[in-house]
């Protein structure tokens, strides 16, 4: 505690040099002034998303890469107007910037993530439980922070816990399904959840390139429709035109039958449209956090809507001890980057403002290291 008193005696005393409260209070203003549109909508994008499962599953005797390839088509029309107003919008240069080859290929990248993103979750949703799926399919932040470490980047101490969590609470659901009995469980169910969870953490390594300039259907709408290419030519390969060899329905527009057709508009406009693109709209204004805090709600709004829909049991224990172990890594590793990102921040302003952050009648100032952040905010 004798640090910690230090630190913010030290901070007291930073604040009274000249300028430097301006400075502060501006950067807590830029933080504190969230418009106040922002939670509606990370609200509504929450609802919208969590009964996407149970939803699926309701589409019975559907091909599941068809499946795919019906929800993206339609997701894509919906993005359309909005794509249509912003090109509009848009100057040549902007136009010319979005169509060299380099952003042009983060968006193939993109759509290909995004294919296999949706089509390996279908999939796995009939070799697996609806909770497994749900929870292992909320695990891209963990996996983005493994990815940056295998690329040599160091992770800061709450990262390595974070992703520690999440790998061991995947490792405890996967090895429990024996131990609760769950015949809906496999292990090829769960490797393709997590492979989804995979895919999608790609889908965001590539997007991030992309989204800090260009506009959100300039972006959302090229990936979506690309995406649904891209299942739809799959499923007709693997699947057939009509019927798939296990006799399920597929095909590219047999969505339009009368037992998908309100399924999949539902899906298309509420998830794929409210719940995906509200996530994308706001975070430019809030926390990456809150986003990952309310995307770790879905698996136990979708697990209840299933168990109510009677489309899911009630998960197992195992599968409550390992979910609540993994979704307590994501968080924490979403909570460990937004302060890594915050300390680089604070550095780099006190770079620009060198002679605010130097000595002053003889003190000198130096920002908390992450690790001592990480203990005051464990010890209050």
């Amino acid at each position: 505690m004798e640090t910690i008193s230090s630190w913010r005696d030290t901070e007291g005393e930073y604040q009274q040099l000249d300028g430097a409260q301006d400075i502060e209070l501006e950067r807590e203003k830029g933080k504190s002034s969230q418009p106040w549109f922002v939670l509606p909508i990370v609200l509504c994008s929450t609802l919208a998303i969590s009964p996407s499962g149970a939803l699926t599953k309701l589409m019975t005797n559907a091909a599941p890469l068809s499946q795919a390839g019906w929800r993206l088509q339609l997701t894509s029309v919906v993005l359309l107007p909005g794509f249509i107003w912003q090109c509009c919008r848009m100057n040549k240069e902007e136009r010319v910037q979005c169509l060299r080859w380099t952003n042009v290929g983060i968006i193939i990248l993109s759509s290909i993530s995004l294919s296999l993103y949706y089509g390996l979750w279908i999939w796995s949703l009939q070799y697996t439980s609806l909770p497994h799926s749900l929870l292992l399919v909320s695990m891209p932040p963990v996996i983005v922070a493994a990815i940056d470490y295998l690329q040599g980047e160091q992770l800061s101490r709450g990262e390595s816990i974070g992703v520690a969590l999440g790998v061991g609470g995947a490792i405890v659901m996967a090895a429990g399904s024996k131990i609760d009995n769950d015949v809906e469980v496999t292990l090829l169910g769960d490797l393709a959840s997590f492979l989804c969870a995979v895919a999608f953490a790609a889908y965001i390594t590539a997007g991030k390139f992309l989204r800090g300039w260009m506009p959100l259907y300039v972006y959302t709408f090229p990936a979506s429709a690309g995406a649904a290419v891209f299942l739809t030519l799959t499923a007709i390969l693997m699947e057939g035109f009509d019927y798939s060899s296990s006799g399920a329905i597929s095909g590219p527009f047999a969505w339009l039958r009368k037992e998908y057709l309100l399924l999949t508009l539902v899906l298309a406009i509420g998830p794929g449209f409210v719940g995906i693109t509200g996530y994308n709209a706001v975070l430019g204004y809030c926390s990456t956090l809150l986003v990952a805090m309310a995307t770790t709600v879905e698996p136990l709004l979708g697990s209840a809507i299933g168990w109510i829909l009677n489309v899911s049991a009630v998960p197992g224990l195992c599968t409550w001890l390992g979910g609540t172990v993994m979704l307590s890594g994501t968080l924490w590793v979403s909570y460990a980057s937004e302060l890594q990102i915050k300390k680089n921040l604070d550095e780099a302003n006190c770079d620009e403002n060198a002679p605010l952050c130097q000595a002053s009648d003889g003190f000198d100032y130096k920002s908390p290291s992450l690790e001592e952040e990480e203990e005051l905010i464990l010890s209050v």
